[in-house]
């Protein structure tokens, strides 16, 4: 199952690399990362292409700025993915398993549309919080019922 992974990219450059990272090392590899430079002033739009140009995964589209609607629209525009999955330029997944969660859930369920619980982490205290928390917790496939 091809997921395309649309991130919109604007002044992210202290983030970018951990958040295309943490992509690029999921055990499902059936993806396309889409990374949209949405006219980043800084070296977002270098960053981008030197991902592309290691992995023919990673497609980098550059726009003037037109903000993050446009952007996920424009990444949209190019999806070749069975599913779309969008990830700001600012997060990163922190276990190589998520995609792999996804993939069984969706097939499991036959989901049109997957919404899951995140923790969002701050910077200033170091505090990782979780939202959506009322969510069921996504299990391991090999949790799943057979």
């Amino acid at each position: 199952m091809k997921i395309s992974i649309i991130i919109p990219v604007y002044r992210v450059e202290a983030y970018l690399g951990e958040c295309i990272d943490s992509v690029l090392c999921q055990e499902h590899s059936d993806f396309e990362v889409i990374l949209v430079d949405d006219g980043s002033p800084d070296r977002c739009g270098a960053i981008c292409d030197e991902y592309a140009a290691v992995d023919p995964r990673v497609k980098v589209i550059h726009k003037e700025n037109g903000g993050l609607s446009d952007a996920r629209n424009a990444g949209l525009a190019c999806a070749t993915g069975g599913y779309v999955l969008f990830l700001d330029s600012d997060d990163y997944w922190n276990d190589p398993d998520v995609l792999n969660r996804l993939v069984s859930r969706v097939s499991l369920t036959g989901a049109e549309l997957l919404n899951f619980s995140y923790q969002k982490f701050f910077e200033d205290t170091g505090v990782t919080e979780p939202y959506f928390s009322v969510t069921e917790a996504m299990p391991h496939p090999l949790e799943l019922p057979r």
